[in-house]
């Protein structure tokens, strides 16, 4: 009897030194902020108080490094299982931990790119009933490669090996994609915890060299991509952007030349090959930018990014590029679409780029010269050849009136390009007699008027 006790204390004494031993390999495990998991584990050997459970537990030999151990969350899940390792299966935590593989993902600006256009492998914190793992898992198409919003189940093969859950589609996914995975509560453990809430993880998949795709962005840009324009794959990111030093420094050059160029805003447009390292890519083929702009009033002005209306005049819109080394603006040959309010460009590579301008002065600003009006032939000091009217939109109407308020002309401009140069002669075309004269104008596509007085001395 003393001889059985002292063997089953020595037993124990040993499995305790295992463990222990077992443990310690592992404390090491993290070393600053990276992570190396290595292994010679085949098997855990958890207790069940119905049978016993052997799971393969399948760590990779190497885990890409990572600066922070946030970034490989199913790092945390194993170990979670090497504690849970120990203990009942009946003593898990009810709350299932769900865990993506980032063997094949890239996080790029918040958006999680997969390398190989695959879908992620899921991994857990325990082992998990097969059959729930394979049953509640989808995967949906959320957005197609010309970036409209979906919701399509996915078919494909759902595996779970007993280490990680890995989906095979029936037909392979999407280039310039956005997919979702959905696991439902209906995922249990293998004692029968079921997951507490529904797991979801969006990624992306990234555009083909000889793919087609179209990139929206809600801040007023897209890209049309060709079949073979890209030289590699990877994914681009569209967005606005403040104003900093170097559109600041372009700003004045181009003002230098005109100063009544302005913007209607700055956007710019960045690559990152499937490394996830931004890079300057070369263009097999031009792509075509449109920018959209609005115009809710309808009155021929575009508002500013703030809702506000601008003073420049929409058909003088055009898509400028920023040279970076020079800092300055090109001018690129632009298509305008006044009806939808947009700007199309095909360009060759990617940068950042602007929609500029002219302003114009609104009806506010519109005056008549010269007055008094003379014609050289009444004192000879003076060449005006008819009255000016400047600073005028369009499209306009000009009623000029005498002092019974009869019409003496009316003059109708579709494209008066700023200014008018009225000859002084009336609707039947007579020389008008000296006298003082009073003119209307106003906007034919909304009711905005201006008044001024004329006076002619012949």
């Amino acid at each position: 009897m003393v001889f059985k006790n002292n063997f089953l204390a020595l037993v124990l004494a040993s499995a305790v030194i295992l463990i222990f031993s077992f443990r310690i390999s592992f404390a090491g495990i993290f070393s600053g902020d990276y992570i190396e998991l290595y292994s010679s584990l085949e098997n855990c050997q958890m207790y069940s108080q119905n049978d016993w459970l052997t799971a393969d537990l399948l760590i990779p030999t190497t885990l890409p490094e990572t600066k922070s151990l946030d970034e490989i969350e199913m790092a945390t899940g194993f170990f979670n299982w090497l504690d849970y390792s120990s203990q009942s299966e009946t003593t898990y935590p009810s709350n299932i931990g769900v865990y993506v593989s980032p063997d094949n993902l890239k996080n790029i600006e918040n958006i999680y790119l997969v390398t190989d256009n695959s879908c992620p492998k899921i991994y857990f914190d325990r082992p998990m009933d097969k059959t729930s793992a394979e049953q509640s898992a989808a995967l949906f198409l959320i957005k197609d490669n010309q970036s409209r919003e979906q919701n399509l189940l996915i078919s494909g093969n759902w595996l779970y090996d007993g280490s990680y859950l890995s989906f095979t589609p029936t037909n392979s996914l999407l280039p310039a994609s956005g997919y979702r995975i959905v696991i439902s509560t209906g995922l249990k453990d293998s004692v029968g915890n079921h997951l507490q809430n529904n797991f979801q993880f969006d990624f992306n998949t990234s555009l083909a060299v000889n793919g087609y795709a179209i990139i929206n962005s809600t801040d007023g840009i897209s890209l049309n991509i060709g079949e073979n324009s890209l030289a590699t794959p990877g994914i681009i990111f569209l967005r606005r952007v403040n104003p900093g030093d170097n559109i600041n420094e372009a700003n004045q050059k181009v003002r230098t030349e005109d100063s009544a160029i302005s913007s209607l805003g700055y956007w710019q447009i960045s690559f990152y090959n499937t490394a996830g390292e931004q890079a300057e890519t070369a263009l097999n083929n031009p792509v075509r930018l449109t920018i959209s702009y609005s115009d809710f009033n309808n009155d021929g002005f575009p508002e500013a990014a703030d809702g506000k209306t601008t003073n420049i005049v929409a058909d003088t819109l055009s898509i400028y590029c920023l040279d970076e080394s020079k800092k300055e603006w090109q001018k690129v040959s632009t298509v305008l679409d006044l009806n939808n309010r947009s700007a199309t460009a095909e360009i060759s590579h990617f940068s950042t780029y602007a929609l500029l301008g002219r302003g114009i002065a609104t009806l506010d600003n519109v005056f008549a010269y010269p007055v008094p009006y003379i014609p050289e032939d009444r004192r000879g000091q003076f060449n005006a050849s008819g009255i000016s009217f400047t600073n005028l939109p369009f499209p306009v109407k000009i009623t000029i009136v005498d002092t019974s308020g009869d019409i003496v002309k009316e003059i109708f401009l579709e494209n008066p390009c700023g200014e008018y140069l009225w000859d002084v002669r009336d609707k039947d075309n007579r020389i008008l007699p000296s006298g003082i004269y009073y003119y209307l104008v106003k906007r034919l596509d909304n009711a905005a008027t201006k008044k001024g007085k004329l006076l002619i001395i012949r």
